[in-house]
């Protein structure tokens, strides 16, 4: 009976809702597909690609400082406290410069968590959200490092003077410096992880 009827349609008739149909189709799958589209902001982007270089300078003084820690373990083991003292003294100014970094990856990641809130999907937003956090905690890890490195150039310094020595010990000062330098790495390729991830979303 439906076929009879549709016979009795003219032919152009029949044709216009063909395409009335094919074209919302079209605009439905067009309206599902860019809600489901990422889209992040313009100011994070920016500030997570300025972040992201900073971070990487951080990371390779970070890298260095770990070199250095070895030649300065050796040093206090073999009884050369001036050599080593002299040693920490520079990594004092390599401290100096990557808290210099840390200042400006402070404004970055300031002005990616003010920029969160209009990135349009929730799970993104949550991904970097995390992002940032990851870069938070590695500048508590930098706070954390240049204690650590003012204990041991005091400790090497009363070593060097022929005072007491005092607790923790030079070789525990150097493992603990050498924990915090790793956990920066870990956390800086934690944060990498999470806005790849997020850039995946958006494409």
């Amino acid at each position: 009976m439906l076929g009879a009827y549709l016979t009795n349609v003219p032919r152009r008739v029949r044709l216009f809702g063909l395409l009335f149909f094919v074209a919302l189709v079209a605009y439905l799958l067009w309206v599902y597909l860019g809600a489901q589209r990422v889209i992040i902001p313009r100011e994070f982007l920016e500030a997570k690609g300025r972040g992201a270089i900073v971070a990487e300078e951080i990371v390779r003084l970070s890298g260095e400082t770990a070199r250095q820690l070895e030649q300065i373990n050796k040093l206090d083991q073999e009884g050369k406290y001036a050599d080593a003292f002299l040693l920490v003294a520079e990594e004092q100014k390599r401290s100096r410069e990557m808290r210099g970094y840390a200042a400006l990856l402070s404004r970055e990641l300031s002005t990616m968590t003010s920029a969160v809130a209009q990135i349009s999907e929730t799970d993104a937003r949550s991904t970097a959200l995390q992002a940032v956090n990851y870069e938070v905690t590695l500048m508590g890890k930098l706070i954390t490092y240049n204690e650590y490195l003012a204990q041991l150039l005091e400790a090497l310094r009363r070593k060097f003077e022929g005072i007491a020595p005092s607790a923790p010990s030079v070789g525990e000062l150097i493992g603990t410096i050498n924990e915090e330098v790793a956990a920066i790495n870990d956390l800086n390729g934690q944060f990498l992880g999470e806005i790849a991830k997020l850039e995946r979303a958006a494409e």
